[in-house]
């Protein structure tokens, strides 16, 4: 139930946040580094400042179940959650006031990641889709399938042209963020796919596993 503040690249602990009474299932940094941002099971999103590891605000508005995934938007000012109550929340940061819903999955949204313009969200289900979302109407602009099981990670590349996702199938798929094609399907792990991070400058992205590793990959635009 804490959140954890790290030095990089030293490792050192800086702190230890409190304010969470269950599991955190998901933490998010600021474009600019002012901000943290953490969801927990204990159904809140909390928004934190990061130079002093003080507890800003805490939404729990509305939410209606545990927080799986948390994201800010490019700008920094827009927080988004999903959840175990299959919907997607967009939050003011500074004021916590909720912005808008996004209705859609049939089951929990497990992942989220924003474009670098802002103008798009991806969330992964446990209904075994993506869905692609336009932030500021609600509209569900396509749907992705091909996953036979929860889709546990999406990760968008740096230029918003490629999303990559892992799944509970074993399998990593890369897609065509224009045109929603299926580019190429990845099957080197014997596990469930649990997160996919992708590297600053676009060229490479990591993928850890229940099958215990961590796999590097070239990333092609």
């Amino acid at each position: 139930d804490t959140v954890k503040q790290w030095q990089f690249p030293s490792g050192d602990l800086l702190r230890s946040l409190s304010g969470h009474t269950r599991d955190v299932n998901s933490v998010a940094v600021s474009p600019d580094g002012q901000f943290g941002v953490s969801g927990s099971e204990d159904r809140t999103v909390c928004v934190w400042r990061l130079k002093t590891g003080e507890l800003l605000r805490s939404y729990t508005d509305t939410l209606s179940g545990m927080v799986r995934s948390v994201a800010i938007s490019p700008n920094s000012q827009v927080v988004v959650s999903g959840g175990l109550d299959n919907q997607i929340r967009l939050w003011n940061l500074m004021t916590g006031q909720p912005i808008r819903t996004l209705a859609g999955h049939q089951n929990s949204v497990l992942s989220i990641a924003i474009s670098p313009d802002g103008n798009l969200i991806a969330s992964g289900s446990k209904d075994r889709t993506i869905r692609l979302w336009n932030p500021n109407t609600g509209e569900i602009l396509r749907t992705l399938t091909g996953h036979s099981d929860m889709i546990n990670s999406v990760a968008m590349s740096p230029d918003g042209k490629i999303l990559v996702s892992g799944s509970s199938d074993h399998t990593i798929k890369l897609w065509n963020l224009n045109t929603g094609e299926l580019l190429c399907t990845l099957t080197e792990h014997t596990h469930s796919v649990n997160a996919i991070a992708i590297s600053a400058d676009g060229t490479q992205f990591a993928s850890c596993s229940s099958d215990n590793t961590i796999k590097l990959w070239q990333l092609f635009a």
